[in-house]
């Protein structure tokens, strides 16, 4: 690389250094990728998705980093260091976020990958003082439409585990997925709640006005009313699922149906009773019971 080329890309990237980041986190199917849509039809913000910066870039970039080290010989001042290793990993997540549309003209960048959830404070110490959404949706709901996406792109796991056994999926997900989550994210929330958000799904229903102002002040970008506007239905569920309305349902789109509580017209009794066996204090500590 030549030298001009060196430093036109050092540039951009300490200028995207010094936005103020923010990452939306939560439970797989919690209404995260909304949340994302949402922000991003924001002029003043540019919203990556699924990145996967601290669940599959930082393990493969300090897996080789420490195999060099493993492997050099000519002593301690040739191997890298852990601020090595923190230097090369945010180049690299600021050289990513630079090629997204729209992050050279943002004044606020963000991220959403649901598994950060629980690694939000690496994410801090990477990027400090970022900023948190943490979206929230009763873990009923979180599972029916969980079961409904494996079952539409099956992993080989999924269909070793779970199919044809929604009653072993609930208490998988909501064990491993929905309340570990929420838990971890939340403790995270407590210690840093200046720059933490909590999102209901619910309320991003029947109050989308209000819980769209709400994350656009909490950003601090322009929350008038007419980018308010803007955001809801750039991202409403007919722009989203191509034409439907909530509640018309479609299994083959991420998308499915967009409505509150569909898991009363899937969950049997045996199915409610076992996922508040595992869950009834966390529910009942959100007001989901």
């Amino acid at each position: 690389m030549k030298p001009e080329q060196y430093a036109q890309i050092s540039a951009k990237l300490n200028e995207l250094m010094r936005k103020p980041k923010f990452f939306i986190v939560g439970c797989q199917k919690s209404g995260t990728s909304w949340v994302q849509a949402i922000l991003d039809a924001h002029p003043a913000l540019s919203c990556g998705g699924e990145s996967g910066f601290m669940t599959d870039l930082i393990p493969s970039l300090t897996q080789a980093t420490g195999f060099y080290n493993q492997r050099q010989k000519t002593g301690p001042h040739n191997v890298f260091s852990n601020n090595d290793d923190e230097f090369m990993i945010t180049t690299a997540i600021l050289s990513l976020i630079a090629k997204w549309p729209g992050a050279e003209a943002a004044s606020c960048i963000g991220e959403r990958t649901p598994g950060h959830a629980i690694l939000m404070p690496e994410l801090n110490q990477l990027f400090p003082n970022s900023k948190f959404i943490h979206v929230i949706r009763d873990g009923r709901d979180v599972v029916l439409s969980g079961w409904f996406h494996n079952l539409r792109e099956p992993s080989t796991l999924f269909k070793q585990e779970f199919e044809n056994d929604f009653h072993a999926y609930i208490e998988h997900a909501c064990l491993y997925h929905w309340r570990h989550y929420i838990i971890k994210a939340r403790i995270f929330g407590k210690r840093n709640p200046e720059q933490y958000l909590e999102v209901r799904y619910e309320k991003l229903h029947s109050a989308p006005e209000e819980t769209i102002e709400e994350m656009l002040s909490f950003l601090g970008v322009d929350a008038s009313t007419s980018l308010v506007e803007r955001c809801r239905d750039s991202a409403s569920f007919e722009n989203l699922s191509g034409g439907r309305k909530p509640g018309e349902e479609d299994r083959n789109s991420p998308y499915r149906k967009g409505i509150v509580g569909d898991w009363q017209n899937h969950f049997d009794k045996d199915a409610a009773e076992l996922f508040l066996r595992e869950a009834g204090t966390l529910m009942k500590e959100l007001k989901y019971t």
